[in-house]
């Protein structure tokens, strides 16, 4: 998302749209810390309705252990294929399959473990009053969010780049975003990149992630113990230690998104906007050039 090809003119308009968003998410930071000091933090409006939430540590673990199993079983066969000369495109193909199955089978463990406890939904993943279920409240608070947290976000990358050029460490995109911007990286698999960061990644992480994990650890730990563990948590899945601090404070803000606003489509939208601006400033950057 920090990356820019100066020589391209996509760059100044990516630069600018990043730049906006950045000194609008800003502006709102400086009402909330004023607010913040006259009256304090106000505590999340769903707290205990997602403290009460059906799922358990058992159903964690169910799940876990399903999750745990597909992803060394695809590790695995990364590594027999890794071993072996095969066509970029065949190597490619293999890679979207891995993925796409990847995440079906992780949401379709969530949804079969919901429906064996006769649970709906909207009781698994959005229990509260009416009002804030419609599509409007859902855009409303999307953009609210991601712009608030899209400086903390910044200043976490940038941190990152900090530390790791300190250390003498190479600081590089995730492996997805590298075939992303890779020249030699068919068409259609770009397309697919955006098909699964932007739609299929936010649904299954943010229902793994915040839908289970974050009600879980509320019921046995402390609000902020809670969310900094969820939140930790989903960094190291990612299994990008560059990326690791932006991550850790996109999953508090993802996490905080759902304890305020109660539904968690508020930050699966969000999870899919950052997703999305990150590839479209690539794009803009003028990596690819060819998409």
């Amino acid at each position: 998302m920090m990356l820019a090809n100066a020589a391209h003119p996509g760059a100044a308009v990516g630069g600018g749209i990043v730049l906006g968003l950045l000194l609008s998410g800003m502006i709102i930071w400086m009402m909330l810390v004023r607010r913040f000091c006259q009256v304090g933090i106000p505590a999340p409006r769903f707290l205990m309705p997602l403290r009460a939430s059906h799922w358990s540590g058992y159903d964690l673990l169910l799940v876990g252990v399903g999750v745990s199993f597909l992803v060394l079983l695809f590790f695995l066969i990364g590594l027999w294929l890794e071993n072996r000369e095969y066509h970029p495109q065949i190597l490619h193909a293999v890679v979207a399959m891995q993925n796409t199955v990847l995440q079906l089978c992780v949401g379709g463990i969530v949804i079969k473990r919901m429906h064996m406890e006769g649970r709906s939904m909207q009781e698994s993943f959005a229990p509260v009053a009416d009002g804030c279920n419609g599509w409007r409240y859902v855009l409303v608070q999307t953009v609210k969010w991601y712009v608030t947290l899209l400086p903390l976000i910044v200043i976490g990358a940038f941190l990152s780049q900090v530390i790791f050029t300190h250390a003498g460490m190479e600081h590089s995109f995730q492996p997805i975003l590298d075939s992303f911007t890779d020249a030699a990286t068919p068409v259609w698999f770009r397309w697919w990149t955006v098909g699964i960061a932007v739609i299929l990644a936010p649904i299954v992480e943010e229902a793994l992630f915040r839908g289970i994990l974050l009600p879980v650890l509320l019921q046995k730990y402390r609000m902020w113990v809670a969310l900094f563990a969820s939140a930790l948590v989903f960094a190291l899945v990612h299994g990008h230690f560059p990326s690791l601090l932006p991550l850790f404070v996109l999953g508090i803000g993802l996490g905080a998104a759902y304890m305020y606003t109660g539904n968690l489509l508020v930050p699966i939208c969000i999870h899919a906007v950052f997703n999305g601006m990150s590839l479209f400033v690539l794009l803009l950057s003028g990596l690819p050039e060819h998409l």
